[in-house]
């Protein structure tokens, strides 16, 4: 019984872990973390791209339409030149004016010639932002630069709006918007708008 208890005792004094397998498994289980970490880091990049991306398609497409749409539905498009000094306030703009006219006839005065009101748009890059201006105007004269208000923001993340322009001679609208966000490269929208209203030269 007494070889047998020694035996026992060598055995279990032979089960610790050296300073050599201690340091081995804490290098192992150090790659293993950092393994699954740049794993999850690069999860959550992917995520934030593709969200970003699918924003930014999202509001390249709202902003064209919602122009597009304003442009067809315009009575007059009129040269950014006519309305005085407004390039030097906003020099990056598209080149023109929409010109609408909206029904201020009361529903109760029946028989009465209706009545207008001139309602003057334009779209402007301020920042990084897209941006619409707005003046009314019960007279035919074209509006005064401080007479422009009530500023909408269209979308953002806007860089550039270099390659627009408006060609009156060929009564065409090229827009072309430049999106960059935080995670994603450049992405640009661009269309043609045909000019079907008179243009106020």
């Amino acid at each position: 019984m007494c070889p047998l208890s020694r035996y026992c005792q060598k055995q279990l004094n032979n089960n610790g872990f050296t300073l050599v397998e201690l340091l081995v498994g804490i290098a192992i289980c150090s790659i293993l973390i950092l393994s699954f970490y740049s794993v999850y880091i690069y999860c959550i990049n992917a995520s934030r791209i593709s969200e970003e991306k699918e924003d930014i398609i999202l509001n390249g497409r709202y902003a064209i339409e919602f122009i597009k749409n304003e442009v067809r539905s315009a009575d007059e498009i009129i040269p950014i030149e006519r309305i005085p000094n407004y390039n030097k306030k906003y020099s990056k703009n598209f080149g023109f004016v929409i010109k609408k006219k909206i029904d201020i006839t009361s529903s109760k005065s029946e028989g009465i010639e209706k009545e207008y009101k001139n309602k003057y748009i334009i779209y402007y890059i301020n920042g990084d932002y897209l941006r619409r201006d707005v003046a009314i105007k019960k007279t035919d004269h074209f509006p005064k630069k401080r007479e422009f208000e009530g500023n909408n923001t269209i979308v953002g993340n806007i860089k550039s709006i270099e390659n627009s322009y408006t060609d009156f001679n060929r009564k065409i609208i090229v827009i072309s918007l430049v999106f960059k966000g935080k995670w994603n490269k450049e992405l640009e929208f661009n269309t043609e708008i045909a000019i079907r209203s008179p243009i106020n030269y």
